[in-house]
């Protein structure tokens, strides 16, 4: 009786146990949370796929291994279920007029700098791959945004400078909400349900970023009233937020059309600015450690989820996509590369922005990490009928390639690059 119920609260508060209880040995052993919380994946879905454990007799154990079925990881259970969480978190906590600041250097990256990487890897993996080129630039989207779920728990666990924090964490959310944009013109190109046209896909990108905007400012007002209507009452301030979070997604992206992404970024930067003086006190307090709680459990969550996926995707990893592989690694740190230490000095240089010293810099080449949100697009190429089964092969192998080389490299030694570029933790 209620069997996928039962099963799915088996295999979700385990792994809620399991992920919980990593951060004390991650501090202990001083390696990054998310990156354990991947590793564990691995192994947990490495046995649940290859040992045969799910098909034991009896017991709690197999039953465990089995609930992975009843909640396979989809992109819109990463979209509307993680997503909103953990941007809202991480959006919450940033400095508004720091981040203002710095404005013109995140949307140069986030915006331009992303536009510049796609074309760069799509062009590169086109000349190796065989593939479209639309396919090439699919891929160049998917890989070319760094993620603000990997970007932000890193940072939180490293403790990295103010400054730093919010131009990777400012960058990182941004250009989230560019590349799927981006990547939603182009996926509908591969699936043959628009056609390629430069002047229709840049205002379509305008009006569903700055649409974003407009749908989070917006609503994130509206609950800012209301919240000043409610009497003090913390309990409903906070829930308020909450409903905020998901709401502002979920009408902005399903029933609006435009960025879900921007449109919680935006709502979080108001309710962390304008709406603290409608939340009271001790509402604010238990607003901050509430978030904090969510964005952990959120965080946790999707690590070990995403882990325990790649070993199924990493089978469609053929010996002919290793030269794709090595092109893609060495094409997007280059791209990276130059729009740190190409473009970014000399657009601070002509006063466009304000400068950014080589040790940030150097970290922000090595910290654009990949994680939750790249997975979700590639799971997204997969999920599309329209698309041929070889190209959701070429597309999630490599991501999630990719994805496993930006967190057990990038991640692990973020914090010595640190330390070499003079940056003091």
């Amino acid at each position: 009786m209620h069997e996928g119920v039962w099963l799915t609260v088996l295999g979700l508060f385990g792994l809620m146990t399991i992920s919980v209880l990593v951060l004390p040995l991650s501090r202990k052993i001083k390696m990054p949370y998310t990156v354990l919380l991947a590793l564990l994946g691995i192994i947990i879905g490495l046995a649940d796929n290859w040992l045969g454990i799910s098909q034991s007799d009896t017991g709690i154990v197999s039953e465990f291994f089995s609930s992975f079925d009843s909640f396979e990881l989809t992109s819109g259970i990463i979209f509307f279920i993680f997503l909103p969480v953990l941007i809202f978190e991480a959006s919450l906590a940033i400095d508004v007029r720091k981040l203002l600041s710095d404005i013109r250097p995140i949307l140069f990256l986030a915006v331009i700098g992303l536009f510049i990487s796609t074309f760069l890897i799509g062009g590169a993996v086109y000349t190796v791959s065989g593939m479209g080129f639309v396919v090439c630039l699919l891929l160049g989207a998917i890989l070319s945004a760094t993620d603000p779920v990997a970007v932000v728990a890193i940072f939180k666990d490293l403790g990295a400078p103010k400054r730093l924090a919010i131009l990777v964490e400012g960058e990182s959310l941004f250009n989230d909400a560019t590349a799927i944009v981006l990547f939603t013109i182009l996926a509908a190109m591969v699936a043959g349900t628009a056609q390629a046209d430069l002047g229709t896909g840049a205002l379509q990108f305008i009006k569903v970023f700055l649409g974003g905007i407009v749908v989070g400012f917006l609503m994130a007002r509206v609950f800012s009233w209301v919240i000043g209507k409610v009497g003090g009452i913390a309990l409903v301030e906070v829930s308020l937020t909450i409903a905020l979070a998901f709401l502002a997604f979920l009408i902005a992206e399903h029933y609006l059309h435009v960025s879900g992404v921007m449109a919680v970024v935006t709502s979080a930067l108001v309710i962390g600015s304008h709406g603290r003086t409608s939340v009271s006190g001790h509402g604010w307090e238990l607003l901050e450690e509430t978030w904090e709680t969510l964005g952990f459990w959120a965080n946790s969550l999707i690590f070990i989820l995403v882990g325990i996926a790649v070993p199924t995707y990493l089978s469609d990893f053929g010996p002919e996509m290793w030269l794709t592989l090595v092109t893609l690694l060495v094409v997007g740190f280059g791209a990276r590369a130059l729009l740190t230490h190409g473009i970014l000095p000399i657009l601070s240089s002509t006063g466009i922005c304000p400068p950014v010293n080589l040790g940030f810099r150097t970290v922000m080449w090595w910290g654009g990490l990949r994680g939750a949100v790249s997975l979700a697009l590639a799971l997204a190429v997969v999920e599309n009928p329209s698309i041929s089964q070889e190209v959701k092969n070429f597309i999630i192998a490599l991501v999630c390639a990719f994805v496993l080389f930006t967190l057990f490299i990038n991640a692990t030694t973020v914090g010595a690059v640190m330390k070499l570029s003079l940056i003091h933790i």
